[in-house]
């Protein structure tokens, strides 16, 4: 057999290194190639690209051509230049120029704004850009156009382009232009501006300006008007002006009808945190008013009528308070004259000084409050009731309940003492005293001293003693000068409560596949002559959970007897005011004058809602249903909740109290008498709600009784009141009805109807219309209102600035 030899050609190192040469274009591209498999497989979902500091590229796949210098990123484009980032599907960048070009689902994000589009042309170096089918999105406000373009670094030019506060309803109202100029953070100004709603031009407006700014500027704002069928029409335009950060004026010119022409005046500053005030000041020249006068026509000469307040506040820490509250007019009838004008600023007829300083530690409270007041009902509008009586001033001291003894044991586990002292000067302006005494230094002191006697189970047993002490001085007495009365007051109670709870509130995620969802067979529908096969529906629902909410209740019931009784009450000293607080309530200062074991005898409105201290037995009976639900937010990270995340509800409560007073006449027999039953109640519910609260005085055989009653249906919401006042003389009885009828699911149709059954006539007719678009932007209203003195015609037209309170743009 013939042996093969195996031939090993032998070659020079020489002509290895030249034929090597000769594949060099091949040997780069391999090893290119291999290098740059083993770089992009370890980030083949993403491409970056950075160049310098100031660009950086993210998308799924990039390409550039060289020759041209440019640069294309396609899929899930992240482009970051500067401050500013812009998303899209697809961007081509020209590196020589700096332009760039964004298609697709386009997002800019700046500093300023939010921008939305279908295209974008963007330029690099210049931070220019312009964009088509555009939407802006502003801190509150929305700018759709065609095309918007950014013109300088604070300057943008819109075509064709709509304004509205309604950030996700563009559709519900809008100022459209076909010329639109935007200065960021300072205004939007629209030629040939026309007002849509829902789509639909209403007004045209042929050049309008709306500030933009995040910051205070000086400019108008949305007038005031109205019109009303005795004066006509009112008008008054603010004008506000930022001094500082912390100080600003506003002034207001008007127009108040047949009244002739005024003016407001607002300047508030704050001096450092915890220190500010504020003063107001209204001010009318009045063609129509005369002291005296009810007359509703021109009187021929002007009367000068004005309204100012001071207002201010300080706190250092939780320490210590100081408020102040000063408010003067120069005649008492502009509180009805002008009542639309001053609502927002008097809220009560008296007007003056009130002043309080208050002092805090942790066991203890040190405060004065002092009021020189105007009576607003002096019978002189001019004038001021010197005779009034003021309080100049009134110091107060309190304590916390002091504990001296505290233990663990079911009986006598704790005594506590509690301290209340106050001292106030009764003070008229002018001295004028008639038939009571007006001017008068009381001393009030009240310490308590508390004794838990037993905790045993549902039982407990507790008892009080309270000094009452009141010492008078009368500077303007001759003889008599002072007036003392001192006793104790026991209170002793015995509780019993049961409690029940009916559920567990909890929640749970059940997750959906988990879910029968049983069909009915009407339900089915028979697929024929399909192409391939259906998914099944539970494959849609992966991941997803059913939450499921259930809540328990607990009721409460609690029953009492309550034994009150004041020693023999030592009263000496001036007999003139030993009478006057024997009489109803004008001869009192307030209800510590009374003379309790008297207190039964006084026909006075306190007296028939309070039990008296002499020698009383209270029965109570108290019940509260309480729904407990859990929290829907998840507190922790980790998706578990903490061990009381949970919700209360007071659904409702019912109580029921009534005394039983001893007393012993002449011969030393005893006699029982009732006094005041007390029913309190309120339900609330989903769609209902229901209170009502009943006195009942059994020595005199009156009442006072309150009941409202609100349900809401599909279709109505109705809403009644009474009021029953037998404690006043006359008897008040008056009855308030009101609907709401939802005719259809964007208008609502208001009535309220308040009727006074003493005088049998109608007191107030008020009628509403009311549209709310689905949306919650914008309102408009239109109303009639009458009383007894006047007919108001009314309209409104409301805008959601975003930030869910509405601004009247309209008149009231």
């Amino acid at each position: 057999m013939k042996q093969i030899k195996t031939l090993r050609p032998v070659i020079s190192l020489r002509d290895l290194i030249i034929s090597s040469l000769k594949f060099y274009p091949i040997w780069i591209t391999l090893i290119f190639f291999l290098t740059s498999h083993q770089t992009y497989s370890r980030n083949e979902e993403k491409f970056e690209f950075s160049i310098g500091d100031n660009v950086h590229i993210i998308s799924d796949k990039a390409f550039r051509r060289t020759k041209d210098n440019v640069f294309e990123a396609i899929g899930n484009v992240i482009i970051t230049h500067k401050n500013n980032a812009i998303y899209c599907e697809k961007a081509t960048l020209n590196f020589n120029t700096g332009d760039m070009n964004a298609l697709g689902n386009v997002r800019y994000v700046g500093q300023n704004m939010t921008m939305y589009g279908s295209r974008l042309d963007y330029n690099l170096k210049s931070g220019y850009f312009s964009a088509e089918n555009a939407r802006i999105l502003g801190g509150d406000y929305v700018i759709l156009g065609k095309k918007l373009s950014r013109i300088s670094p604070e300057v943008i030019i819109g075509e064709d382009a709509e304004y509205t506060t309604c950030r996700d309803c563009p559709e519900s109202w809008s100022i459209f232009g076909r010329n639109v100029h935007i200065t960021l953070n300072e205004y939007i100004r629209i030629k040939h501006a026309y007002v849509k709603l829902k789509g639909i031009i209403t007004t045209y407006i042929p050049y309008v300006v709306f500030p933009i700014k995040t910051e205070r500027e000086m400019g108008l704002l949305f007038p005031r008007f109205g019109y009303r069928i005795k004066e006509g029409f009112h008008f008054q335009q603010p004008w506000f002006l930022p001094l500082s950060k912390s100080t600003d004026l506003t002034l207001t010119p008007s127009v108040l009808g047949r009244r002739g022409f005024g003016s407001d005046f607002q300047f508030r500053q704050i001096l450092r945190e915890g220190l500010w005030y504020e003063t107001n000041s209204f001010q009318l020249l009045d063609k129509v008013y005369r002291p005296g006068s009810n007359s509703d026509l021109e009187s021929g000469t002007t009367f000068y009528r004005n309204l100012t307040n001071w207002e201010h506040h300080f706190f250092s820490g939780k320490n210590f308070n100081h408020h102040t509250y000063i408010d003067g007019l120069n005649d008492l009838d502009m509180v009805y004259d002008i009542e639309r004008q001053l609502e927002e600023r008097k809220n009560k007829i008296d007007s003056g000084v009130e002043s309080f300083f208050d002092f805090r530690q942790n066991w203890y409270s040190l405060s004065t409050e002092a009021y020189f007041q105007r009576n607003g009902l002096y019978e002189n509008p001019k004038g001021f009731d010197h005779r009034y009586v003021q309080i100049l001033p009134k110091v107060s001291f309190n304590t916390i309940p002091i504990h001296l003894y505290q233990s663990n044991n079911k009986l006598l586990n704790r005594i506590s003492l509690l301290g209340r002292a106050d001292h106030t000067i009764f003070k008229q302006n002018h001295f004028e005293e008639n038939e009571y005494i007006r001017n008068a230094h009381r001393l009030n002191a009240a310490p308590e001293i508390d004794l838990n006697l037993a905790t045993l189970g549902p039982l407990n047993l507790k008892t009080s003693a309270t000094l009452d002490y009141q010492h008078y001085r009368f500077p303007y007495e001759e003889r008599q000068k002072s007036f003392t009365k001192v006793g104790i007051v026991y209170e002793t109670e015995a509780s019993f409560a049961l409690e029940k709870i009916y559920g567990l509130a909890y929640e749970e995620a059940i997750p959906m596949e988990n879910v029968v969802i049983e069909k009915k067979k009407e339900d089915k529908i028979e697929m024929k002559d399909l192409m391939g096969k259906l998914p099944e529906d539970s494959k849609n629902l992966v991941g997803e959970k059913l939450r499921y909410q259930k809540n328990s209740f607990r009721h409460r019931q609690e029953y009492k007897i309550k034994h009150y009784f004041i020693s023999d009450q030592e009263v000496k000293g001036n007999e003139r005011f030993r009478r006057q607080i024997q009489a109803p309530e004008e001869g009192q200062f307030d209800d510590l004058d009374a003379i309790r074991d008297k207190q039964t005898e006084l026909n006075s409105r306190q007296a028939k809602q309070d039990l008296p201290l002499a020698n009383t037995l209270e029965f109570q009976w108290n019940n509260s249903l309480v729904k407990k639900r859990p929290a829907r937010e998840n507190l922790l990270a980790d998706g578990r909740s903490v061990r009381d995340n949970f919700l209360y509800d007071n659904v409702g409560h019912f109580n029921l109290s009534q005394g039983l007073f001893r007393s012993v006449d002449e011969q030393g027999e005893p006699h029982y008498l009732l006094t005041r039953l007390w029913l309190n109640s309120r339900m609330s519910l989903p769609s209902a709600s229901l209170y009502i609260n009943e006195f009942y005085y059994y020595y005199t055989q009156e009442h006072r009784f309150n009941l409202y009653y609100e349900k809401n249906f599909e279709f109505i919401d109705i809403r009644f009141g009474a009021m029953y006042d037998g404690f006043n003389q006359p008897i008040e009885k008056a009855a308030t009805l009101g609907t709401e009828i939802k005719l259809f699911e964007r208008f609502r149709f208001r009535t309220e109807t308040n009727y006074d059954y003493d005088e049998q006539r109608i007191q107030k007719t008020r009628y509403e219309m009311l549209y709310m678009p689905y949306n919650n932007c914008w309102r408009f209203n239109i109303s009639y209102s009458r009383n007894l003195r006047e007919k108001e015609i009314a309209f409104n037209f409301l805008i959601n600035y975003n930030k869910n309170s509405f601004s009247s743009t309209g008149a009231e």
